[in-house]
This record gives C-alpha cells, structure tokens and sequence, in this order.
C-alpha cells in the first residue's frame, strides 16, 4: 500500500503529468470499451468471422504502422497538437458511427480512429520525459502501464455490461465524450512541456533505414530492430489471416500445432483438434510463453469445451494486451 502511495504522489507533484495520466487513462478506457462495440455490432451484423477479422486489422495495425513508418517524423512536429487532432478525429468518428448504415461504413471508420490512435500513442511516450524529473520517470511510466492495465481489465466487462443492457450506440457516445475530454485535458499542457530537443535527422528516408539496419557481430542476432519488434509481438503472423478469410482457420481457437508435435499428444490433449485452429485462444490470454505446454494444451482443451459468444469476446478484447506484454509468444513459438 505504501509502494501505491508513493506512486499515486507522482499525480499530486507533477501537474502537466496528471493531465497526460489522465488523458491517457480515459481514452484507453473508451476505447477498449468501444471495442467490444464495434466486436458486437459487426457480428451482429455480418454474423462472419471474417468481417470481425477486418475490423480488428483496421483497428489496431494503423497504430503499429504509424510508430514504424512515421516515428522519426512524428517528433518533429508539435506533440501537443498532434494528440489533441488525433482526440478530435476520433471523437468525430465515434459520434459518426451510430448514424453507420453497413458493416462497411462501421469498418471504415474504425480504421480511421486506428489510424489517429496510431498518431496519438508515440506523442504520449515521448513527450512523458518531460514531465516529471528523471529519477520520477520509471513511477511515471508505471502509472501509465497501470492505466492501460486497469482499462483492459474493466473495458471488457463495462463494454459487455453497457451493450448488452443498451447497444453499441451508447458504447459509442460514451467514448466519443472520453475523447473530447482527453482533448481538453491535453489542451492544458503547455506545449513546451511536452516538446523535447529535436533530435538531428538525416532525412526521413535514411532515419527509417537507420531504423531496419540489422546490427550486432558475427554469430550474433542479426535481425532488424522492426524485425525484433515484429517477432515480440507476433506481428509476423498476420499472414495468417488470409487462412482465416479462405475459412481454413478460424480468428479464434487454439494455435496451429506441427505433425511432430500431433503425435506427441494424449488422447485428452487431441480434443484440441476437434475445431478449427485460430489466430488467438484463450491459451495465449492466460500467459502462454509462461506456461507449461501441458497447461496450454489443457486451457486449449477447456475452450473447446466452453466455447461461447462471450468467451470469444473476452479473447478479442485481450489479445492486444497480450501482444504488447511479450506473454504471447516466445522464441519457442509456444513449444518447449
């Protein structure tokens, strides 16, 4: 309790970091709530894994593209006003989607707000330096991890909650109204705060190269740092979803195995293959490269048992986080 204390004071000492906090922690709770939304209305909808497959592409890789592709240009410019444009852009978008016709329209706007939330995260971490002193910035950074930990643990169950007692509309405004306030909260941050030393470029086209040359010495890893990143997070696999839309994989369910590992199995551990392999399970939501196989296997086996609606949409909503926390694949590719 103490050690919460001390890092909760950081929110009392530091006012531009308050806000940053703040804005950070109601736009990340909005939108994971959102999330589930969009998850419920284009399946009811489309009732199709592959439209809720698209959706989830639109919606979370515009943010990973935005980081690699444009970094380097993106701290040139003023952070302030980007995340305040990107709040804006999103907060049109979500009081445009309850006037949403089709699926497509639904899907289209929600690639925007991917793409503006794209913008908005790498201004939150570089700017977040310049809030608080040094010795203050792992307590900050802290903060902010917890932030995003508390919204991926409450935005599923108030999602679930609010949609089911209303409907994704209301889902919809609410994070409409978080955005706008992130946006005033931002607002009060002088820009100055948030704005550190440019750093000498190059030229964007030789910063990115910078960025993909492979370093390190003979016998050592020589992958790109995007490849790095790209292997952490699993971003390597979304070739996979064209297995998803040609319906020989489903967007959920255990992990594709290998013939040597399928004969490894035990009767009970073969109940797995009794649906469709998926991009994510409830196997890589419960820390699978922490996991024995044996355990993986059984959690596995317990979704094939439980499988629900419901259940679907926990592993949607979690898998983001999972990505991004290194628990969801390992340099094993989840074998041991």
């Amino acid at each position: 309790m103490t050690g919460l204390r001390r890092q909760l004071s950081l929110l009392g000492t530091a006012p531009g970091f308050r806000l940053l906090f703040l804005s950070t922690l109601g736009s990340s709770l909005g939108t994971l709530l959102a999330t589930v939304a969009l998850v419920v209305d284009i399946k009811d909808r489309t009732n199709s894994g592959s439209w809720v497959s698209v959706l989830l592409i639109v919606e979370f890789l515009p943010a990973v593209a935005v980081g690699l592709a444009l970094g380097p240009l993106l701290d040139r410019i003023s952070r302030r006003g980007l995340m305040i444009v990107s709040d804006l852009v999103r907060a049109g978008v979500f009081f445009t989607l309850p006037f949403a016709n089709t699926a497509g329209q639904i899907v289209a706007l929600a690639g925007i707000a991917g793409l503006a939330t794209g913008f908005f995260r790498p201004a939150v971490y570089a700017g977040l330096p310049n809030l608080v002193d040094e010795q203050e910035l792992a307590r900050a950074n802290s903060l902010i991890q917890t932030s995003e930990n508390l919204s991926w643990t409450l935005a599923p169950v108030i999602g679930g909650a609010l949609v089911a007692v209303t409907n994704p509309d209301t889902a919809y405004w609410v994070n409409a109204a978080s955005f706008l306030l992130s946006a005033l909260l931002i607002f009060r941050i002088p820009g100055g705060k948030l704005q550190g030393i440019v750093a000498a470029s190059r030229g964007h086209l030789h910063d990115l190269a910078d960025g993909v040359a492979p370093g390190g010495v003979e016998g050592t890893d020589r992958r790109t740092r995007i490849g790095r990143l790209l292997r952490a997070s699993s971003l390597d696999e979304l070739p996979q979803l064209l297995n998803v839309l040609r319906g020989e994989m489903s967007l959920i369910g255990p992990r594709p195995t290998l013939a040597y590992q399928v004969e490894r199995y035990t009767p009970r551990q073969r109940r797995r293959l009794e649906i469709k392999p998926g991009l994510t399970g409830w196997a890589q939501i419960h820390g699978r490269t922490k996991l024995s196989w044996d355990d993986r296997i059984e959690l596995d086996v317990w979704y094939v048992d439980n499988r629900s609606a419901w259940v679907d949409l926990k592993i949607l909503a979690r898998t983001p986080r999972a990505l991004f926390s290194g628990t969801y694949k390992g340099e094993t590719g989840g074998w041991r």
